[in-house]
């Protein structure tokens, strides 16, 4: 999953937030079991990570629409009731620089079930 500010401006530390669909068909890893270092990663090896920003929190959907659902994982890491992910960045994504947009990536990891 990758991330960038195109813009001309930063946003508020804390107001960046991420969300994503998990697929019917795939479990996703919310251990470090099944992802060591995770259950998510900020990633740099495509460009470095923005000075100061970390992952501030992550939350996890299921169909009931609770957003802070309690998982359940499996004896591998992984909870095929996680319908999304929600993460929320701390610090500050810079603007739009000269060099470019500040980006990243996170590395998830998800099984076929």
């Amino acid at each position: 999953m990758s991330v960038a500010n195109n813009g001309s401006l930063s946003p508020d530390d804390g107001s960046v937030e991420i969300r994503d669909d998990v697929p019917d068909d795939l479990a996703l890893c919310i251990t470090t079991t099944c992802l060591p270092g995770g259950p998510v990663i900020l990633d740099a090896s495509g460009s470095p990570i923005p000075p100061g920003v970390t992952i501030g929190s992550i939350e996890y959907d299921d169909s009931s629409g609770t957003v802070t659902y309690p998982c359940a994982p499996d004896a591998d890491g992984f909870d095929p009731a996680v319908e999304a992910i929600r993460i929320t960045l701390s610090g500050t994504l810079v603007s739009l620089a000269t060099s470019g947009s500040p980006s990243f990536d996170f590395l998830l990891a998800a099984r076929v079930d």
